[in-house]
């Protein structure tokens, strides 16, 4: 990952490649290599191991986001070929410091949505793509960087997103939340924004994202029933709520990728 003493907005991205993929039986396995560009892998299904000249490896698990620095001799393999899908964002960061490392890529829940954009765009090779895919790769850098820079966050912070994930598919309010701590419902906003750069509701939103998207990812059930489980009774609304935060419907999701 960037290095603290780094300022991203200092530096010119220039694109490689993005891209959003299932691993066939054929590849699986890449390298010894060395990239002549940076590159971020999010592991959205399955495992893969990260093996570099020293013999170190690193295993990437589901929700996993690798960062692999460029001029590093390396093998990347995907565990489990055929059941393996990865997304992938390659480019030019000149006078930037990177290191190679693996952080939980569900620490923000607007990670994987980001890789799902920038894939989607530089396939779409439209005058603009290049651009927002530079917006992209740069916006996923400063969440990865902010995720690992937050460190312990307050009891009280964490308690708010325990709570989230144990009720995320239902609706939850800040009255609820406020009630169960013994604080204001406004105070509930304030210390939780000041601490995660996002509100309760848009937390659990994210939530329910990463769940429907597992779901269309692992089972077999409708779009109707993935909309119920994720907290949506209105499967016209989920499939909006889906496509603003993947810029793709749910079918369209489980399309291109299965």
């Amino acid at each position: 990952m960037l290095k603290a003493e780094n300022k991203i907005s200092g530096f010119d991205c220039r694109v490689k490649y993005a891209n959003y993929f299932q691993v066939g039986p054929g590849r699986c396995s890449w390298g010894p290599r060395i990239n002549t560009e940076q590159e971020i892998i999010y592991q959205v299904q399955g495992e893969s191991i990260y093996r570099d000249e020293n013999n170190r490896e690193l295993l990437i698990a589901k929700d996993n986001v690798l960062f692999i620095k460029a001029g590093e001799k390396h093998v990347f393999s995907c565990r489990l070929a055929g059941r393996c899908i990865i997304s992938c964002l390659g480019f030019e960061m000149p006078g930037a410091v990177f290191v190679s490392s693996v952080q939980n890529g569900l620490a923000d829940c607007e990670i994987l949505p980001l890789f799902i954009k920038a894939a989607a765009e530089f396939k779409n090779n439209s005058g603009e793509s290049e651009q927002l895919v530079e917006l992209y790769i740069k916006e996923v850098i400063i969440r990865l960087l902010r995720a690992h820079s937050e460190g312990k966050k307050p009891l009280l912070v964490r308690r708010i997103i325990e709570y989230i994930e144990k009720n995320s598919c239902r609706k939850i309010t800040r009255r609820e939340i406020a009630g169960i701590l013994g604080i204001t419902p406004q105070y509930v906003n304030e210390i939780f924004l000041a601490h995660t750069g996002t509100s309760p509701h848009r937390y659990q939103q994210r939530l329910q994202f990463a769940s429907a998207r597992r779901m269309l990812l692992e089972t077999d059930l409708d779009i109707k029933k993935i909309a119920e489980k994720s907290g949506f009774p209105d499967p016209f609304y989920f499939s909006r709520f889906f496509r603003r935060m993947s810029g793709v419907s749910p079918s369209g999701y489980r399309k291109n990728i299965l």
